[in-house]
């Protein structure tokens, strides 16, 4: 059983995509930093917790920095990302996620490479168990963990394997929202993938997204704002997390529209653009949206894909581009299963920043497209009889929880700040989880977490992100509290990243740790 779950530790994971540094590093590391170094709870370890806890603080690693240092798909990468040789995973696979979560792709890969039986289910959620169902509608996911086990472990038939092989939600038109209670939809089937989606081929042209290719050039240069309506990498479906609508992002962008659908169209698998560029800078990244848009001009993302285009024949050795000379490529999008309402539009946004999802180009470039072979192919998905003779999932159970007290509500913010003057613009991302204490063990527990992004203008040296974690744990007399900060920021030549630890035993300095270091940006 596989849940959220990367095959490739480089090309999808929280540190990089399509061979650009996410925004969100500091954001895991600081995360990472702060949770890891709390201390053995006394109660359970005896009078030593203190000494064992200073060990643990004084090892703590500097989580960002083996990830800043590593900025090609190496051996550092390799080692663990199990798609290098899939012949070595010889037991039976099981892999499940969500739609709004970061790792769609690698269920799709692992669906298509590996030998041994295998399943796959992603339904509508972000980066949650499908018990818990953010967006709705929740399964019952733990009876189906049964069944899968007590086939393969217990060698009982329980029926699972004679299921078709993929179990998708397929999503239906909604209107574009920070967050959804529910997403509605229905289950569909595929047997084995590639399914049964064909490829339908639009031209990016001069008029729009047509059936036939057009001719002449198209010039692209968005501001580094460009993806403040992009949300989150991967969600967790409960705040302000998913993208809003397009419309700011797309009067950014270089866009193609399509006449109004006559009639409703599902997709299934990974939309893929394909065109011919030329760039006038060494550096420079493309970021590509497929967006529906509504007859009231309000845009849903339905996916989206970003490259490096130093990393455009892979990321194992980038090499820069050669301003004024054209080049070919291929940006896949994120798998999705989307339904697009008659009546509505589909826009294909292009963009050459795509902040604070990925880090901007070390220079601002200006990218000339040739339009008389740019296209898009979509994977279309017609209904299968397949899909009316799904079984119905039993209602989500769990456990008995805990009995919890809550002692201060949690509160989840975003907030945007834009100086108009100076142009900078500040997003800033609170999740303040509140106080609990678990009662049969008088154990409270509270964490607390912010993240910032910061860009000024159109200097993408102004880049920078800060992330703050607090978490904490007391009983009585006993209160511990770990602080970490780590910041990251850049100039055209260097990455540079501060970082900091601070342990309190009792409102008191227990440890203070500190690091900084600079990286050079390697085509990045």
């Amino acid at each position: 059983m596989a849940l959220g779950f990367t095959d490739d530790r480089f090309a999808t994971d929280v540190h990089y995509l399509g061979g650009l540094m996410l925004a969100e590093n500091p954001f895991w590391a600081a995360a990472m930093l702060s949770t890891m170094s709390l201390p053995p709870d006394p109660v359970l370890y005896g009078d030593g917790w203190r000494d064992a806890w200073a060990k643990r603080l004084d090892a703590s690693p500097p989580w960002m920095e083996p990830w800043a240092s590593h900025q090609r798909r190496d051996a550092y990468w390799k080692h663990g990302s199990v798609c290098e040789d899939y012949s070595a995973i010889a037991c039976p696979v099981f892999a499940v996620t969500g739609w709004e979560d970061g790792y769609v792709e690698p269920v799709f890969r692992l669906m298509e490479n590996l030998t041994v039986p295998r399943k796959a289910l992603i339904g509508p959620w972000a980066h949650t168990f499908p018990q818990s169902g953010q967006p709705l509608p929740a399964i019952g996911f733990l009876q189906e963990c049964v069944r899968w086990w007590d086939q393969w472990l217990k060698g009982r038939d329980t029926g699972i394997m004679d299921e078709p092989r993929m179990r998708l939600w397929m999503q239906d038109s909604v209107r574009p929202q920070r967050t959804y209670e529910e997403r509605p939809g229905r289950w569909v089937a595929e047997d084995a993938w590639p399914g049964s989606s064909q490829v339908r081929t639009l031209y990016l042209t001069s008029t729009g997204l047509r059936d036939t290719a057009g001719s002449g050039s198209a010039i692209v240069r968005s501001p580094l704002a460009t993806g403040e309506c992009a949300g989150r990498l991967a969600g967790y479906g409960g705040g302000p997390d998913m993208p809003s609508d397009q419309r700011a992002d797309d009067g950014r962008s270089l866009v193609f529209e399509s006449a109004p659908l006559g009639e409703d169209l599902e997709i299934l698998g990974a939309a893929e653009i394909a065109l011919t560029l030329t760039s006038d800078k060494p550096q420079a990244m493309i970021a590509v949206r497929l967006n529906e848009v509504r007859p009231d001009g309000t845009a849903m993302r339905v996916s989206f894909g970003v490259r490096n285009l130093a990393h455009r024949d892979g990321s194992e050795a980038p090499k820069p581009l050669e301003p004024g000379k054209p080049y070919r490529l291929r940006v896949a999008m994120k798998p999705v299963a989307h339904g697009f309402a008659r009546g509505n539009r589909l826009r294909v946004a292009i963009s050459t920043s795509y902040w604070p999802i990925v880090w901007p180009s070390p220079q601002t470039p200006s990218l000339a497209l040739d339009l008389s072979d740019a296209k898009l192919a979509l994977p279309v998905r017609v209904p299968r009889d397949a899909d009316a003779k799904l079984h119905e999932y039993g209602p989500p159970e769990a456990a008995r929880p805990e009995a919890i007290t809550v002692l201060a509500p949690d509160l989840t913010t975003r907030t945007l700040e834009i100086d108009e003057m100076t142009e900078h613009r500040k997003l800033t991302m609170v999740g303040d989880y509140g106080l609990q204490r678990v009662d049969s063990y008088d154990l409270t527990a509270g964490l607390y977490s912010s993240e910032s992004t910061e860009i000024t203008g159109e200097d993408p040296a102004s880049a920078r992100t800060t992330a703050e974690w607090t978490a904490s744990l007391s009983r009585g007399d006993w209160h511990i509290e770990t602080k970490a900060r780590l910041s990251l920021r850049c100039d055209a030549e260097n990455f540079h990243y501060e970082a900091s630890l601070d342990a309190f035993e009792g409102g008191k300095p227990f440890r203070q740790l500190t690091w900084r270091k600079s990286f050079p940006r390697d085509n990045m």
